[in-house]
């Protein structure tokens, strides 16, 4: 197998507050293949945009520090790299789409000038005329019509799904070979919702770039993604392909994300909410996170003590949980409750 293109490896950052420090994230370990499509989920609060947030360096330093961990990026640790070494990386080797595209695109300056500085930041022996053809091509490869007389109108000018295109459009600028989209569909209306998606999918073949989505969407996961990483209180507690793991979950975790999602042939299976709420940055609970929601836990004490390792479950698979084996018998019995109470 050739060498991932980016390496995560015990990745750990701390917040502080006011009120005491916060540790975001938690040992986070993956790899990113290239070409491939990584999905990270879990609700609002699980870490998943700390995270790559801390990969890319874009934390602030003054409240944000990594404590541990290393992220190589083509085999070179980046974490210790220069603020200058990283902004040549950003935009240049690692494309952003952030979640919402009327905070990161600039209200005053036309979108044709905030392309064409995209362009030209990165690469030195450009003319403005052919950064402007090349911001032209960039609008009309992600769908924006009349591209050209599109330069020269401003942000607010554009739709909110034309705004995000627009951003994608800079995060592939100069083909960079790692795509991050963060929620890139979270404001949009459904039907834009799939447009964005697709024209995420045609920014990634025309890049060949590898893609990290971040989205609280299982749907789009599903659609999208070759693996997946399921993120809970700052931790990952289950990885793999994405495939087996809506299968066949291994944690509870990714068991109640499931069953809260609707599906077409549900054959009337009720959706079942996670009780409870994901514990705050300052009270994570002792042992596994997640035990004081886990319906599977039951009190045992070995959930509320001990804080259990991501291991291997078979089929390139890793699950945190002390009692993976018992998930997919446990699920069977909950979902034939379900039914016969239906």
């Amino acid at each position: 197998m050739p060498d991932p293109i980016l390496k995560v490896s015990g990745l750990t950052t701390d917040i502080s507050t006011p009120y005491g420090v916060i540790r975001a994230a938690r040992d986070i370990s993956f790899h990113l293949d290239r070409g491939e499509t990584l999905g990270i989920v879990g609700e609002s609060g699980s870490g998943k945009t700390i995270s790559v947030l801390s990969v890319l360096g874009l934390l602030p330093s003054r409240y944000a520090q990594i404590t541990r961990g290393t992220v190589e990026f083509n085999g070179q640790d980046i974490t210790k790299a220069s603020k200058r070494k990283l902004r040549k990386l950003r935009g240049k080797e690692l494309g952003v789409v952030f979640q919402d595209p009327m905070t990161s695109l600039n209200p005053v300056v036309t979108i044709g000038t905030q392309l064409i500085e995209a362009v030209e930041a990165h690469v030195g022996d450009m003319t403005t005329e052919e950064a402007k053809a090349r911001a032209v091509e960039l609008l009309s490869m992600v769908g924006v019509p009349d591209a050209v007389q599109r330069l020269d109108q401003f942000p607010h000018e554009f739709s909110g799904g034309m705004k995000q295109r627009a951003m994608i459009a800079m995060a592939i600028a100069n083909r960079p070979e790692v795509l991050i989209a963060d929620e890139p569909t979270t404001a949009l209306d459904v039907t834009i919702q799939a447009q964005i998606l697709e024209v995420l999918q045609v920014a990634q073949r025309e890049t060949d770039a590898a893609l990290i989505l971040i989205t609280h969407d299982l749907g789009v996961i599903a659609e999208m993604a070759d693996r997946v990483l399921v993120m809970y209180s700052g931790r990952v507690v289950e990885s793999g392909p994405v495939g087996d793991v809506f299968h066949d979950p291994k944690h509870p975790y990714t068991v109640g994300l499931l069953s809260s999602l609707p599906s077409l042939d549900s054959d009337g299976q009720r959706l079942v909410p996670i009780p409870g709420t994901p514990p705050g940055g300052l009270s994570v609970p002792t042992g596994c996170a997640f035990h004081p929601r886990c319906e599977m836990s039951n009190e045992r004490q070995l959930c509320s003590s001990t804080l259990p390792e991501l291991t291997n479950v078979g089929n390139a698979r890793l699950a945190a949980c002390h009692f993976s084996d018992e998930v997919t018998d446990w699920r069977k019995a909950m979902i034939a409750g379900d039914r016969n109470d239906a």
